[in-house]
């Protein structure tokens, strides 16, 4: 989901949760505001698919 709204992935923060008894990463994405500012232009300007 992250990754389809323009967001890349950063890094992993390996074991960070602990869910359902097991260790689980936590991924951290990004967007620079250049980016961001760029995708919400286009999409005033053209309908984008869900």
């Amino acid at each position: 989901m992250m990754l389809k709204g323009g967001m890349v992935e950063e890094g992993r923060i390996r074991g960070h949760v602990e869910k359902g008894g097991a260790w689980r990463d936590s991924i951290v994405h990004a967007i620079l505001e250049h980016e961001w500012e760029s995708l919400t232009t286009l999409a005033s300007i053209v309908e984008l698919p869900n």
